[in-house]
């Protein structure tokens, strides 16, 4: 009998489940991916299309970004779109992509402007490189001449390899961001039929999942669609109805935002608005402005506005203030 034994110890190979698992929290700096997240980005890798319906704060971004962060983390090349309804969730995703490692571009009038003082050409960045890059951009800027110009030429749109869309159920839903998403269909035209197509909502409701997704050109059994409970136990819903006129300026249907005993910001419970026009909300915040006791502290920063028209700087700011209380 010899005298020393030899161990050996094989390692096993990592499955695509483990390998996904450890890159895509590792980049997006989770202890461990939700289940949904995981099963999604295996089916996007495989090149599956897909329609996921999942609560708001869940982690959808992760499925949305999940294909070009995979392709990242192999050293492969190619470019994502990822389609949002307004310029400040433009800024807030490509925000988020660039924390995950992606090259990625926020285009919007204000950021192609800014580059192209700079000297740069943001739409020739998009299309040059041997890496993963990430346009960011709202339907309307998809229809602009320069990106049009570019889903003509084959140099870009062979290139493409994932479109993901967030907020879906806009294409079904009536509105101003209608025409837009509805426009988003002839992407299936113009891309290769290699392009894997991500679908985003947390308010696509059942019985309207098979109009929406086939309204951004995927067809019933060519796409996985994975819906998981929109339910959140810590919202709660109470529909109020107007009953007094808004035409004068006045919005007394909400006046019970500002207590009529108000003594400092704080007695404001943090609240967000959402105004169909620019417009309408200066005119809300004039109202609630109005409310308040004209010794109150800090007064200027209490009640703002939030538009696409803010500079990205008083955006950021404003979110701070929010986020700190001195912006009710």
């Amino acid at each position: 009998m010899n005298s020393s034994t030899t161990l050996q110890v094989v390692s096993q190979p990592e499955t695509p489940a483990q390998w996904m698992e450890r890159v895509l929290s590792a980049t997006c700096k989770l202890t461990r991916l939700r289940p949904f997240q995981l099963e999604l980005a295996l089916e996007i890798d495989k090149k599956n299309h897909v329609f996921c319906v999942v609560a708001t704060g869940m982690g959808k971004t992760v499925v949305l970004m999940a294909g070009a962060m995979a392709a990242s983390a192999r050293s492969e090349k190619g470019i994502a779109l990822l389609i949002v309804p307004t310029k400040a969730l433009v800024e807030q995703q490509a925000e988020v992509a660039s924390r995950r490692g992606l090259r990625v571009l926020a285009i919007n009038q204000d950021t192609v402007r800014d580059a192209r003082l700079a000297g740069r050409e943001p739409f020739k960045e998009l299309v040059e490189g041997d890496d993963v890059r990430m346009g960011v951009m709202t339907p309307k800027m998809l229809c602009e001449a320069e990106m049009t110009a570019l889903l003509k030429k084959d140099a870009f749109v062979n290139l493409v390899r994932w479109v993901s869309i967030d907020e879906a159920q806009l294409a079904r839903q009536a509105g101003v961001f209608q025409a837009g998403y509805k426009s988003l269909v002839y992407l299936h035209i113009r891309l290769p039929k290699s392009t894997v197509y991500t679908l985003a909502s947390a308010t696509a409701p059942p019985a309207e999942a098979v109009l929406i997704a086939k309204s951004l050109g995927l067809q019933p059994g060519n796409y996985k669609h994975a819906r998981y409970s929109v339910d959140r136990p810590n919202l709660k819903y109470i529909p109020r109805f107007f009953q007094h006129p808004t035409t004068t300026g006045h919005f007394l249907d909400i006046s019970f935002v500002v207590p009529i005993d108000m003594k400092s910001a704080p007695d404001i419970i943090p609240t967000i608005m959402f105004a169909e026009t620019i417009l309408r909300g200066d005119q809300l915040m004039t109202y609630l402005d109005g409310l308040m006791p004209a010794d109150i502290p800090g007064r200027e920063h209490i009640i703002k506005t939030y538009t696409s028209l803010s500079t990205p700087k008083y955006r950021a700011q404003l979110k701070e203030d929010f986020e700190s209380g001195k912006t009710r």
